[in-house]
């Protein structure tokens, strides 16, 4: 896939990141494990990392611009993940709703799950895009 129309990114990805569309949502769910498995962190702690992190790159490329951006960090004592789209959020920033959705849900429990998962959770939006940051304690 030609990811060229994510504008603010070269077409090559820095080291620490993958640019993806739908079709290689598979690709950052095995990036995004490879990089905390290498941590040596446990496995329960990596799934939980991986269903937050793979909700808000689902949410970035079906709801957002189609292309998107992951990084992941270690920054010591937390891993972070951080999901950029050229998508606008049609809410101010800071959190999405933080209620759990109402009984059998068909969607939109990305983003709330992800929040649920995740030690702290930012969403950040403006005229150039949108941004999920998502942190995760190492418990280590």
């Amino acid at each position: 896939m030609s990811h060229q129309s994510l504008h603010r990114f070269s077409p090559r990805p820095a080291p620490g990141e993958i640019v993806f569309g739908v079709a290689e949502l598979q690709a950052v769910r095995a990036y995004a494990a490879a990089y905390v498995r290498a941590l040596g962190l446990a496995d329960d702690w990596v799934a939980d990392f991986l269903v937050a992190t793979n909700e808000v790159a689902t949410n970035a490329v079906i709801h957002g611009a189609g292309v998107a951006r992951l990084r992941v960090w270690d920054a010591g004592g937390q891993v972070v993940a951080e999901v950029y789209d050229e998508g606008v959020w049609p809410r101010a920033e800071g959190e999405p709703e933080l209620e759990p959705p109402g009984p059998y849900p068909t969607g939109g429990m990305g983003l709330w799950l992800a929040h649920t998962v995740a030690s702290g959770f930012r969403l950040s939006t403006g005229a150039t895009g949108t941004t999920v940051t998502l942190w995760f304690d190492r418990g280590c």
